[in-house]
């Protein structure tokens, strides 16, 4: 991801450097001067959210200015965006400096920092259990098992991941707020407690779930200024009256609710991707794959070899589909390490989290030597070396403050708090991805084997399908898949799309990313019209076609109406339009195979016994499951205290269960919404093929 910390410009702008900042604008420099500004825009680097840097609005300020001078006779629209820039950030780094005034006002500030962070991570293992046991009371009440995301618990409907995710993190930056304000950063900046952590008291817990609220307010607030600079857009207030249920008190209101285009996309495609995930898993589960795990204390090499447990299988199979080529094989390093060694350092912990956590006395997450971490690794496969390279990866930094990812806080000079967890009901594959990006690790093939299935998958009656390389005038065309079907030639580029995992910011950046997609594939039609004889030795039926540029993600990343005149569409639809006429309810069983509900059936893909080339561009113009999902989404508001009187309403999705009815009234609204155009239709918005 570009523009990340670490990049040149990036440095340049934490220096405050004007005249470097300038130099990167071309034509001199390298990018564009609305390429510059965004990037001032989005960078951290001008904000100061623990209010530590001396005169920062001022020099601040200035710098912004001086760039904006330098800027303008370049591209004086870009550079004016700048004006607004400095007031918006005075108001980030202020209501961060009151949030952080108001977290020291509250009961649980008076316990001493250590206590705080003993009964922080002890309330998160306490919440655990509380959702464990609510959702396997409501599994237990018959004997199909559904993929489910809520349950009832108590009388509440909850969703169990967004409840712990909600609590890890506010625990999480409880920590690295303490963490600043203590001194506990080394040099690294992980993360070092100056002691081992006792077991609370219940009155401990009770009085820190204050603090924890306001870290709450905290995210609230990041994900609330993230939104306003990546839109370039400046805060707005809630008008008078207020909402009814505004808190006592409270009379002011910022509101930043999310930029849907950008963002409900991007959560659809997560929520998707997830949703499939833990399908498979049960599917696997259904299907008897489950063995008898090898004990931690036994040599286990790692996988496909062996399996320190099923969820391994599983991780395994999802970084299969995530990367879409054959990830047990590759031996190249990824930060030090190869896939096959993140998955088993995952998978160890996963197994830790379950078996030891019981076994702690001191507190409810284990406090390890790093000896005995190291042991448990090595024993699974790792050398020492992977051993102690992974666990530094794992370890909380206020650079890498995910606690799924980074489960480990260090005690001291050789001990790690273990914060279970975020590891007991963890999925391998998505903490995976996530661990990579954290340490800007890309995993990003060419994409050859994603290529070669979907030729496969899209090949069939009256499809034929072809792939070439050529040169014309100097310049080449690779074209990934075309595809014949009737009077329709479609142009496939094939894209590994890695998913935010719910970080706006990677949101944004995929956004940006599509629409440098859309432009390769501009460039693709345009050869192909310019020089139609490029078809000639290979596929000659796609002379004379309407030509359907499109971008074909390996994960479940589709745009509803596409990117610049290209459709936007994702493997997984494709597969299951071709292959599967109907989407209805399935359940499960120990030990069979997925069963389809009786009556199940939500929505026909078909009208006929086979696919159409019409019903087709239907669903790569917008896939029935984007709306299926769509339809079962609400963007909550949720309130987020900055101070004793203002608060800021920020818009959050959740995902609600399918159920037949709900699918049904969803498959209706497909129909209004997305119209089986004609060929006529169609052919006015594409081009034919010379």
């Amino acid at each position: 991801m570009e523009d990340l910390k670490g990049s040149e410009l990036e440095k340049a702008i934490g220096r405050l450097d004007a005249t470097a900042v300038a130099g990167f604008v071309q034509p001199s420099g390298s990018r564009t001067a609305k390429e510059v500004v965004d990037t001032l825009w989005k960078s951290e680097s001008l904000l100061d959210k623990h209010g530590t840097k001396k005169d920062w609005p001022a020099r601040r300020k200035s710098f912004i200015a001086n760039v904006a001078l330098a800027l303008t006779s370049l591209d004086a629209d870009a550079a004016a965006t700048l004006q607004a820039l400095p007031d918006l950030l005075n108001t980030v780094d202020i209501n961060f400096a009151k949030i952080l005034d108001q977290t020291g006002k509250s009961a649980g500030a008076a316990l001493p920092p250590i206590t705080q962070v003993a009964a922080a991570t002890a309330f998160a293992c306490q919440m655990l259990e509380l959702l464990e046991k609510g959702a396997q009371q409501d599994m237990d009440k018959g004997p199909e098992l559904r993929v489910k995301s809520n349950f009832s618990i108590g009388g509440r409907i909850v969703n169990p991941d967004t409840e712990l995710f909600g609590v890890l993190k506010a625990m999480g930056a409880t920590v690295l707020l303490l963490a600043y304000q203590n001194s506990w950063l080394n040099k690294a900046g992980e993360v070092v407690l100056p002691s081992a952590l006792h077991r609370p008291s219940i009155d401990e817990i009770e009085a820190v779930q204050s603090v924890l609220s306001f870290a709450a307010a905290w995210g609230g607030w990041e994900r609330a200024q993230v939104r306003a600079r990546f839109d370039h857009r400046p805060f707005e207030y809630v008008p008078p009256p207020l909402p009814k249920n505004t808190p006592a008190g409270i009379t002011s209101i910022l509101d930043v609710e999310p930029n849907h285009d950008v963002e409900l996309v991007d959560y659809i495609a997560n929520d998707r991707l997830l949703a499939r995930t833990h399908q498979q898993y049960f599917e696997m589960l259904a299907s008897g794959y489950r063995g008898a795990d090898p004990s931690l204390d036994e040599h286990t090499p790692l996988a496909p070899a062996a399996f320190v447990s099923f969820e391994e299988k599983h991780g395994l199979y999802t970084l299969f589909e995530y990367y879409s080529y054959d990830v047990q094989n590759d031996t190249k390093q990824y930060a030090g390490l190869t896939l096959m060694e993140w998955l088993r350092g995952y998978a160890i912990l996963r197994r830790l989290a379950a078996e030891i956590v019981t076994a702690a006395t001191d507190h409810p997450c284990p406090q390890l030597a790093e000896a005995e971490i190291v042991q448990y690794l090595t024993r699974g496969g790792l050398s020492e070396t992977a051993a102690h390279r992974f666990l530094s990866h794992c370890c909380l930094t206020s650079r890498r403050s995910d606690i799924y990812d980074h489960p480990f806080i260090r005690v001291g000079e050789d001990r790690y708090l273990f914060v279970a967890p975020s590891q007991r009901n963890g999925i391998l594959g998505p903490i995976i991805v996530s661990a990579l990006n954290g340490v800007g690790a890309t995993v990003q093939r060419k994409g050859t084997e994603f290529e070669k299935r979907l030729r496969k998958e899209i090949q069939g009656p009256g499809r034929k399908v072809a792939h070439f390389t050529k040169k014309r005038d100097k310049e080449e065309y690779d074209y990934d898949a075309l595809m014949v079907w009737e009077n329709f030639c479609f142009l496939f580029e094939c894209k590994n799309h890695t998913l935010s995992g719910g970080v706006i910011q990677l949101a944004y950046h995929a956004r940006q990313e599509s629409v440098s997609h859309a432009r390769q594939v501009r460039r693709l039609v345009d050869g192909l019209l310019k020089h139609p004889d490029m078809l000639d030795d290979q596929l000659p039926e796609a002379r004379g076609k309407l030509l359907v540029p499109c971008v074909i993600n390996n994960l479940q990343y589709s745009v509803p109406d596409g990117v610049d005149g290209v459709l936007f569409a994702d493997s997984s639809m494709i597969k299951r339009f071709l292959h599967l006429p109907v989407i209805g309810q399935v359940g499960m069983r120990a030990g069979q195979e997925p069963i389809r509900t009786p009556g199940g059936e939500i929505i026909r893909l078909w009208a006929g016994d086979a696919p159409t080339p019409l019903e087709f561009l239907r669903h790569l113009r917008c896939p029935v499951q984007f709306i299926l999902t769509r339809n079962h989404i609400k963007c909550q508001r949720i309130l987020s205290g900055i101070s004793e009187h203002e608060a800021v309403a920020g818009g959050e999705y959740a995902t609600s269960d399918v159920e037949i009815a709900s699918g049904r009234a969803a498959a209706m609204a497909y129909d209004s919404l997305v119209p089986l155009w004609s060929e006529a239709d169609w052919a006015g918005r594409l081009t034919r093929i010379p």
